[in-house]
């Protein structure tokens, strides 16, 4: 850690040691892991002045493997739908930066956020027919696998203004892009070639408009309004949205208790 006038540098490493042993009563399976990891992690910032400064940060990271995960054995859904584990599958590697610039003084703060992280080994899932019938229907089998990366940047720009004690507006704006890329293939039971292909590029993004009003001695008033543009990918299709909410709060026997409404 260093420190010098405006500026400020920090500089670290955590230590991750992790052993594992998964038994399973029923099939007579155990699953052993053991892992040692370090991860690095840095930030920088620098102070213009009491009201302009700008920070970088990096920072390194592991998604760990849990049971549900991997285990070796198939759980029933429904009649024709089951999931099973994948005893391959490896923990994802993750790595974050982000740069910031904040602006504020006593009644405005306006923050600009740009970040970039990549997901290596990320988890997907597929779904696919096995070939196999019940009751001469599909069976359906759904399990998770590692594609070949995830990266995700974007840009955040948050807004806060007081206008005074009794009215605040918080607004915020976000700008994403997802990138994947990786392809799964297997075989079914009746040799039938499975193929997913999970390469793509889509932009999403929303915006959002917090609204705080204070009526003294009567009731306290928030609204919320956000909407979220379209996102797609090679499997899905979420259209965009507009949704809000509300709520009032009063407070009752000299602060001692309140009673609230929310509206969704």
């Amino acid at each position: 850690e260093f420190t010098k006038g405006k500026l400020y540098f920090n500089l670290g490493v955590r230590a991750e040691f992790q052993q594992s042993n998964l038994e399973y009563n029923d099939n007579s399976q155990n699953l052993q892991s053991k892992a040692n990891d370090l991860f690095p992690s840095g930030s920088l910032s620098y102070d213009f002045n009491d009201s302009n400064s700008i920070s970088l940060g990096l920072s390194t990271a592991i998604q760990r493997l849990i049971p549900e995960k991997i285990q070796p054995y198939e759980e029933k859904v429904s009649e024709t739908s089951f999931y099973v584990g994948n005893e391959k599958l490896k923990p994802v590697s993750i790595k974050k930066s982000s740069l910031t610039h904040t602006i504020k003084n006593n009644n405005f703060t306006f923050s600009t956020n740009a970040f970039y992280e990549i997901y290596d080994n990320y988890w997907e899932t597929v779904t696919y027919e096995t070939g196999e019938k019940i009751n001469r229907i599909n069976k359906i089998l759904t399990t998770p696998i590692n594609i070949e990366s995830l990266n995700y940047m974007g840009a955040n720009f948050t807004s806060t203004l007081k206008v005074n004690n009794n009215l605040n507006f918080t607004g915020n704006i976000l700008f994403l892009n997802f990138e994947e890329k990786g392809t799964y293939k297997t075989t079914n039971t009746i040799n039938e070639e499975i193929s997913r292909d999970f390469n793509s590029n889509s932009n999403t993004g929303s915006a959002s408009l917090l609204t705080q009003i204070k009526i003294p001695n009567l009731f306290d008033f928030q609204t919320n309004i956000k909407h979220q543009l379209k996102s797609e990918n090679n499997f899905y299709t979420r259209k965009a949205y507009t949704y809000a909410n509300a709520a009032i709060n009063k407070d009752l026997l000299n602060g001692d208790a309140s009673i609230g409404i929310q509206v969704d």
